[in-house]
């Protein structure tokens, strides 16, 4: 099963994604995951709402349900992360201790999830 929805950036955006997930959630066998992936959407989402530069115009969530699993890719269409890879590298920290005195917060965070 596949739901994909468009969402123009603004300040009812994320709690109207963070609402979409939920529901799509509430069916899905996480195993007791949905708080993780909720946050982790939320982080993602608010990432391209706060550092997209140039701004994005419209943001992208595909909710997708698939051999027993959940899965939520989203994009957008703003500026390039260019060095994703590198920042997300940097995002693997081993003590979580270390995610509040560091940049890449919210990466770190959803890579930890």
């Amino acid at each position: 099963m596949l739901a994909q929805k468009h969402y123009t950036p603004s300040t009812d955006c994320l709690a109207t994604i963070r609402r979409d997930a939920q529901a799509f959630l509430k069916d899905c066998p996480c195993n007791g995951t949905q708080q993780r992936v909720l946050l982790a959407i939320n982080e993602i989402v608010t990432n391209i709402l706060r550092h997209s530069t140039p701004s994005a115009s419209r943001i992208r969530v595909e909710f997708v349900k698939r051999d027993g699993q959940c899965f939520a890719m989203i994009g957008d269409d703003g500026g390039t992360f260019s060095d994703f890879n590198v920042q997300w590298q940097q995002a693997d920290v081993k003590d979580p201790r270390q995610l509040f005195i560091r940049s890449h917060l919210g990466l770190a965070m959803v890579r930890r999830l």
